[in-house]
């Protein structure tokens, strides 16, 4: 149920912002785009609002944020220079 109050919340949003002509004009001539993101934190997940279906389909995985340590970056596989 929080899964869905949340997505619900980033789409009504969207809506919303659609109100004001500062937004609205640049959307209908092509010139802005908005997209709307849930992240789940806890899962390492990113799900992009899909505007035909209204839904939040998962995307490609997202890797584990880097940890910085001084100038020592701890996430496998990062550059050292």
């Amino acid at each position: 149920m929080l899964r869905h109050t949340e997505a619900r919340s980033i789409t009504l949003q969207l809506m919303r912002l659609l109100i004001y002509p500062t937004v609205r004009k640049p959307i209908e001539a092509g010139e802005l785009f908005l997209h709307g993101w849930h992240y789940i934190l806890e899962e390492y997940a990113v799900k992009s609002l899909d505007p035909d279906s209204g839904r939040f389909p998962l995307q490609e995985p997202t890797p584990p944020a880097l940890v910085a340590w001084g100038d020592d970056l701890t996430e496998a596989g990062a550059c050292h220079g």
